[in-house]
């Protein structure tokens, strides 16, 4: 940087200086690379810089165990994954994500798959979210023997009794998601 960009100075000087960043109620703090204004005192942070600040506070988050609204919407966005996105990845509903953002008590095994997808994103992996993308396929494709027991269209009379369908619940290898069988 040749000058600052604020006050027009040439007097930049790179150094550490003390940085933070708050998720919900928890603020860490830390020191990082930047380039300062002698002059008027702005800073200046390489985007890199910044990024690899946030993947340290989002392993710090998941060693300390720490799992609230604000910190699941912080470490989702460190997947650069949507709501919507995510909520597919573990075959729940957009708007039980959204709740679990507000404050409600996260499913473990949500949770777990969550700090699983940072790892791999803080290693420069793809492996779990390969892993859900490939168990979100085969569910859908699965999802054509859940029919209803009275087929649309149909109507139920008092004489008439209706097809009754039994339904198993299968288990699949992921741990959050379980698949309706048809049982025949």
């Amino acid at each position: 940087m040749e000058w600052c960009h604020f006050c027009k100075g040439k007097d930049i000087s790179h150094r550490m200086v003390p940085y933070s960043i708050s998720v919900g109620a928890r603020t860490f703090p830390g020191q990082i690379e930047a380039d300062v204004c002698g002059q008027c005192g702005e800073e200046y942070y390489n985007i890199r810089t910044l990024i690899t600040f946030d993947a340290g506070v989002a392993c710090q988050i998941i060693d300390e165990g720490i799992s609230d609204g604000p910190t699941l919407t912080f470490l989702r966005k460190q997947t650069s994954l949507t709501e919507a996105q995510f909520a597919r990845l573990l075959g729940t509903r957009t708007a039980t994500v959204t709740r679990w953002e507000q404050g409600a008590p996260i499913d473990p095994a949500a949770w777990n798959t969550l700090c699983n997808l940072v790892r791999d994103a803080m290693n420069g992996r793809t492996t779990t979210r390969d892993q859900l993308r490939a168990e979100a396929d085969q569910l859908s494709a699965h999802s054509s023997l859940m029919k209803p027991a009275i087929p649309h269209g149909k109507r139920v009379t008092e004489n008439s009794t209706p097809q009754r369908i039994r339904y198993r619940l299968r288990l699949t290898a992921h741990p959050y998601r379980a698949v309706m069988a048809r049982v025949k």
